[in-house]
């Protein structure tokens, strides 16, 4: 809020401009400006006029936003009194976002004489970018039985963070998807599935909201034979005799038309 004042000249009075933010459009890049215009009694004086000149207005930046002219006065109590208020959207820089505006309150009555306060306001910078881009460059790298690291890239824009998400399956159900955290560009998974398909994607966000969701990444976890201990399972190692010594064996899983080294 601002509030500045300024003494009348001929009896113990003061003139007082209130102005705040009401609120912002961040299509428009404007702000909505709350005013008032006040008179402060600040010792004894009986002030009243019937038909004396009662002129008062508001001046935003050179442009009057209000005034009243109606003539007559009672200042006899101790007030303070609320002689004009409104409300005016004010126009930010569409390229910067910043707005600083020029304030005049102005008052004119009989008796009273003219009282005049300047001052100024400057609202919050309004953001001026748009919704951020996608992130680019999903891939999956260190891939184990049971875990794997999901890496995205800057998709471009203003970005405040991200938030990326999982979920599990032969083809994507993001209906059942998983959202976690990935502002650092990482995200780590742990305590997942052996030969259990995973997909990731992410989504860019700031102050005006989400990008679109980037382009999905996925990976198998690498298979292998597990045995329970009654309360986790546990990689087994698979061994197999050539007659003289026992040999890991070689575990293979299908894409559907050939087996393949399972890693």
């Amino acid at each position: 809020m601002v509030s500045a004042s300024a003494p009348f000249p001929n009896r113990p009075f003061n003139l007082r401009v209130e102005t705040w933010l009401i609120q912002q459009n961040t299509n428009t890049v404007q702000s909505l400006i709350g005013w008032q215009l006040w008179i402060d009694k600040t010792g004894y004086s009986p002030t009243w006029s019937g038909q004396g000149m009662a002129n008062r207005s508001m001046i935003f930046d050179g442009y009057t936003v209000g005034a009243d002219y109606t003539p007559g006065f009672d200042f006899n109590g101790n007030g303070p009194w609320l002689i004009l208020s409104g409300q005016n959207w004010q126009q930010h820089n569409t390229s910067s976002g910043a707005l600083t505006f020029a304030i005049r309150g102005a008052a004119d009555y009989a008796i009273l004489g003219y009282a005049q306060v300047d001052t100024s306001m400057t609202p919050p910078v309004i953001p001026t970018y748009g919704l951020p881009n996608a992130p680019i460059n999903g891939i999956v790298t260190d891939i184990t039985r049971n875990s794997m690291n999901y890496r995205f890239g800057y998709g471009g824009g203003k970005v405040d963070g991200y938030t990326s998400r999982w979920v599990a399956g032969e083809t994507p159900n993001w209906a059942n998807a998983v959202e976690v955290p990935g502002n650092d560009g990482l995200v780590q998974m742990k305590n997942l599935k052996p030969g259990t398909m995973y997909w990731f994607q992410t989504v860019a966000y700031n102050e005006k909201g989400r990008s679109p969701w980037g382009a999905a990444a996925n990976a198998r976890t690498l298979a292998g034979a597990w045995i329970s201990d009654g309360t986790a399972w546990k990689p087994a190692e698979v061994l197999i005799s050539d007659g003289t010594t026992w040999k890991p064996a070689e575990v293979m899983i299908s894409d559907g038309s050939s087996w393949l080294p399972a890693g």
